[in-house]
C-alpha cells in the first residue's frame, strides 16, 4: 500500500511534536525569473535538503490544511517549476530528508517523496504567512 503525504504525516506527527527538529524556519516571497512568465514564489528553507523550495501562492492555497491533500500535491509535484527546483537533489537525498522527518514513511517513488515535500512546504508557508 502506498502512503499518501497525509497518511505519512499522521505517522510522523508524534515525532515532529515530540522532537525539536533542527529546521530553519524561514519563509519568504521572491520574484523568480526561472520561467518565461515572471511568477511570484513563496520559499521555505528545508534544512535537511540544504535548500529553499518555492511554491506559487496559488499552489500553496490549493493544498488543504486538513483532509486529503494527495490530489493537490500530486498536481504540484508534476509542475515543471517544482521539478526544476528538485532536479539536482538525488533520490537518496530526497528520501533521506523525508525519512529524517518521519519515523517510518512508505515512499516507493521519487514522486511520493516530492509530494510529501510539497505538502510540508505548502503548510509551512501557510503557517508563516498567517
Amino acid at each position: 500500500m502506498i502512503s499518501s503525504p497525509i497518511s505519512v504525516a499522521l505517522n510522523c506527527s508524534a515525532r515532529i511534536i515530540a522532537e525539536d527538529i533542527p529546521q530553519k524556519r524561514f519563509a519568504g516571497s521572491y520574484t523568480s525569473n526561472s520561467t518565461s512568465t515572471m511568477s511570484r514564489l513563496n520559499y521555505y528553507y528545508l534544512d535537511y535538503l540544504h535548500k529553499e523550495v518555492g511554491l506559487t501562492r496559488k499552489d500553496v492555497d490549493s493544498v488543504p490544511e486538513s483532509g486529503r491533500a494527495d490530489d493537490a500535491c500530486s498536481v504540484i509535484a508534476d509542475k515543471k517549476y517544482v521539478q526544476k527546483q528538485l532536479a539536482e537533489v538525488s533520490d537518496e537525498q530526497l528520501f533521506k530528508a523525508v525519512k529524517s522527518l518521519c519515523d517510518d514513511p512508505e515512499l516507493p517513488t521519487r514522486k511520493d517523496a516530492i509530494m510529501y515535500i510539497v505538502w510540508m512546504v505548502a503548510l509551512s508557508i501557510k503557517e508563516e504567512i498567517i
